[in-house]
């Protein structure tokens, strides 16, 4: 019903207290329980990859600084290093995968590059 005074619609009129919540409310909870269009997946899904990469490089450029300073840890350093870059590629290669799924590019995962 429609507020003539305030020309308010049930939709915008505010709760009453202790009423029930508003509908904008009710709506909003309905869509998020929705699955995201791909377009929403994809950067959801970059936004993580670009995370995960920042972590692992910064990792990799605090072992480098470390390695200058403490040579005789070089061996261990390396590891940590190498272990950072396999992490990158696994980040590159899951975002690349659903990529292709989502787009349905059909392109084959090329996993030896």
């Amino acid at each position: 019903m429609n507020d003539p005074q305030s020309g308010q619609t049930p939709e915008t009129q505010p709760a009453s207290p202790g009423g029930p919540a508003e509908p904008s409310k009710e709506i909003a909870k309905g869509l998020a329980d929705q699955p995201l269009p791909p377009r929403e997946q994809l950067i959801g899904k970059l936004t993580a990859m670009r995370q995960e990469i920042t972590i692992q490089l910064s990792l990799i450029k605090a072992t480098t600084k470390l390695m200058q300073e403490k040579p005789q840890m070089a061996e261990g350093i390396l590891a940590t290093i190498v272990e950072q870059t396999l992490k990158i590629g696994a980040a590159v290669k899951t975002f690349s995968s659903e990529f292709a799924r989502v787009l349905k590019t059909g392109r084959p995962d090329r996993t030896s590059e």
